[in-house]
């Protein structure tokens, strides 16, 4: 089992470690007194298990109080967006990015959840201030409106956000306080127009809703985390028809990370409770454990290759 571990020889402690795309980048953010985003060179074919602290990580961003716990590469590996919680929930999140090659001019921008294009240097925003669906050309400088977004504020549980492969369709959530309710949304263009239609809601605004789509985007994943009831359920939703199947559900809480849908469609791979990594049969509703050197979040690499992206390392499965 290979994993890509970052040493670190100054203070402070390592978390959130992320591959970049193409696999040659590692990225990782660091609390104390060296608070900050990191990247260095990192060869996802080489065998090492440690990277070298030798290696010269790039300070790309960072202050006394940083505290983000989300950030993302973008498709190119050329940024990396990042939300930057406000200490009372409310509008002043941000959503912050910056370029990989050096330590450059920051840019911010509202918001409380944030997600890549699938390709070029496109960014989607959720902002809530401005009750909208926003989406950034960071190439060319311009912003624009792409649906409508209504969001009661939480640090605990931000709103998520997922385009389609093929980058036609949003997907994002809205947690509803009010009406102790979590909707989710889907963003198209229709006759010309782009439309914000409800998806879907599950009931209470503590459950954790992780949305993943289908290799070929025909389909819409839930991974749904309920903290109130304490129950932890997966439902498909087929062809974004209906409001849909439900293929996983158990007693107690799985970890609130995002499932991966194999490349092939044919099962769906997620974190299960006791750091188990399972793939769940489509056809046959099967759970199969599976061998992995540690706890993360799944991807799969553009060449097939299933990665765990956890706190302090890159777990590459078999």
């Amino acid at each position: 089992m290979r994993t890509l571990e970052p040493e670190f020889d100054r203070d402070g402690d390592v978390s959130q470690v992320r591959l970049s795309p193409d696999g040659q980048q590692l990225a990782f953010t660091v609390n104390g007194k060296n608070a900050g985003l990191y990247v260095g060179a990192a060869d996802a074919e080489a065998p090492q298990k440690t990277l070298s602290s030798k290696i010269s990580w790039r300070k790309l961003v960072g202050y006394n109080d940083w505290n983000t716990t989300n950030y993302k590469w973008s498709p190119e590996g050329r940024h990396i967006a990042y939300r930057i919680a406000a200490g009372t929930p409310g509008l002043d999140d941000r959503v912050g990015w910056v370029p990989t090659e050096k330590r450059g001019k920051l840019e911010w921008m509202a918001g409380q959840g944030f997600a890549w294009a699938n390709q070029n240097s496109v960014l989607y925003v959720l902002d809530a201030g401005a009750l909208s669906v926003m989406r950034h050309d960071l190439s060319k400088g311009t912003s624009r409106k792409v649906g409508d977004f209504h969001h009661h504020h939480s640090n605990i549980h931000p709103p998520a956000l997922v385009p389609s492969p093929d980058g036609s369709k949003l997907i994002y959530t809205s947690r509803n306080m009010l009406e102790d309710a979590t909707h989710v949304f889907i963003s198209q263009r229709k006759s010309g127009e782009v439309v914000s239609e409800p998806l879907t809601w599950i009931p209470g605004a503590s459950v954790h809703v992780h949305p993943f789509w289908s290799p070929k985007g025909v389909s819409v994943g839930l991974h749904l985390v309920h903290y109130g009831l304490d129950t932890t359920g997966m439902v498909l939703v087929d062809k974004l028809a209906g409001d849909g199947d439900t293929f996983y559900e158990r007693d107690g809480l799985d970890p609130s990370a995002t499932p991966a849908w194999t490349p092939d469609g044919n099962a769906i791979v997620f974190q299960r409770e006791g750091d188990a990594l399972t793939k769940l049969d489509l056809a046959t509703r099967e759970l199969k454990a599976m061998e992995a050197g540690g706890r993360g979040t799944p991807r799969f690499l553009p060449g097939g290759q299933l990665v765990l992206e956890g706190d302090n390392a890159i777990y590459f499965v078999d």
